[in-house]
């Protein structure tokens, strides 16, 4: 690309600069006489010249190219002259009716000077605001040619901020991907402060980020539709240490990642599953009627004990989970008797004793039909498991 814009530059320049004593050379011919060799001698090295001059000027005007690829166009389209004025307040471009109008041998050989010389003060404040590009207006301006000749020139003054434009927009589009990137990262920060690395499940801080959203619309629903309950389950693995003594703890984690698995299979997309801690496991249902919460511990349970695991080099290992639940609000009649990390609370009381009835087995904690709410987290906290004598308490257990 650069050498393509070079050449053309060059062509450019030399045309330009051989175009004149070719000129004059035309005008002074007579038609049906050859021209003498002096005459020919003189076009020869005014070509010669054109191209020694061309060679001079190209590398200045390549430095000029983004101007020259726009102003290469703009006199096709504006008939008004065209004047570019570098930061150094010299002419930089002359296109147009402006070299007609200022003389030819000035606007070529006197490039580095001004070509013009803006007589109005307000040609001059509109000039020098264009040249600092603060705004773009119109001016009308009386000039006056080197030669001393004056003429009149209706003039827009403004100025070709090619580069800073491109170093604007470049300096956009970096500022753009940069946001990008970092709203990705910052994504992505998010996800693993909230994701168990892993099986892959969440963990407790995303479960306190997102689970009052869905306890305050339980509360809502609660007596309106019949599955609006949180349903909490504590599923916690067998013997599990037993596995990372024998096989390993890389043992461990694939079974940790093949009970994950195995949750996910049992449980709906929009239930949280968490990794707890340990080889412990919270599964909260939402939206979901307590009633269908045996059936779904049942099924959980079967999913773990009813295949082995699969280790490395061809192992395989069996094992089984116990699973402790309750049902948030705990008192249908009286939502707010129990707050959901109480009713947690309870659900790892009933997984106690499940492990206690020898594991393998899953147990429900329930209100007994006469429960008096109030007071309720007061007498579970004083009473613990003796709550299930005093009338408290009732379990569900498999039948």
């Amino acid at each position: 690309m650069e050498r393509s814009s070079t050449a053309t530059i060059f062509v450019y320049s030399a045309l330009i600069v051989a175009f004149f004593p070719a000129f004059h050379f035309v005008l002074g011919a007579t038609p049906g006489v050859p021209p003498d060799s002096l005459t020919l001698r003189l076009a020869a090295a005014a070509v010669a010249a054109a191209v020694a001059i061309a060679l001079l000027i190209a590398p200045r005007l390549r430095r000029y190219s983004p101007n020259l690829q726009l102003l290469n166009v703009l006199p096709t389209i504006v008939a008004s002259p065209i004047l570019v004025v570098n930061s150094g307040n010299n002419p930089s471009y002359i296109a147009g009716s402006l070299v007609l109008a200022i003389g030819v041998q000035q606007a070529f050989y006197r490039t580095r000077d001004f070509i013009i010389v803006l007589v109005t003060t307000l040609g001059v404040e509109v000039l020098y605001s264009a040249i600092r590009g603060v705004f773009f207006s119109p001016a009308n301006l009386n000039a006056l040619a080197l030669t001393g000749s004056g003429f009149f020139v209706a003039m827009a003054a403004g100025i070709l901020r090619l580069r800073v434009q491109r170093n604007e927009r470049e300096l956009r589009s970096i500022v753009r991907d940069r946001t990008r990137e970092l709203s990705e990262a910052n994504a992505k920060l998010e996800e693993m402060s909230v994701t168990d690395p892993l099986t892959g499940l969440r963990n407790r801080r995303f479960l306190a980020q997102h689970l009052e959203f869905e306890v305050a619309a339980a509360l809502r629903r609660t007596g309106d539709v019949p599955d609006a309950d949180l349903l909490f389950f504590l599923i916690d693995l067998d013997h599990f240490k037993a596995v990372n003594d024998t096989y390993g703890h890389n043992a461990g984690d694939l079974v940790l990642m093949q009970m994950r698995d195995r949750l996910r299979e049992v449980f709906r997309e929009s239930d949280f599953l968490v990794r707890w801690g340990g080889e412990e496991f919270l599964v909260v249902t939402r939206s979901s009627r307590r009633s269908d919460a045996c059936d779904i511990a049942e099924r959980a349970r079967r999913a773990v004990a009813g295949r082995p695991f699969a280790l490395e080099r061809g192992q395989r290992v069996d094992a089984s989970c116990s699973i402790g639940f309750a049902a948030f609000p705990f008192v249908p009649f009286s939502p707010r008797a129990l707050s959901w990390m109480q009713v947690v609370a309870l659900a790892d009381r009933a997984l106690y004793l499940a492990k206690e009835r020898g594991r393998n087995t899953w147990v429900g904690a329930t209100p007994a039909p006469r429960i008096e709410p109030e007071g309720l987290a007061e007498r579970l906290a004083i009473l613990g498991i003796d709550a299930l004598q005093n009338g408290t308490l009732e379990l569900l257990v498999p039948k």
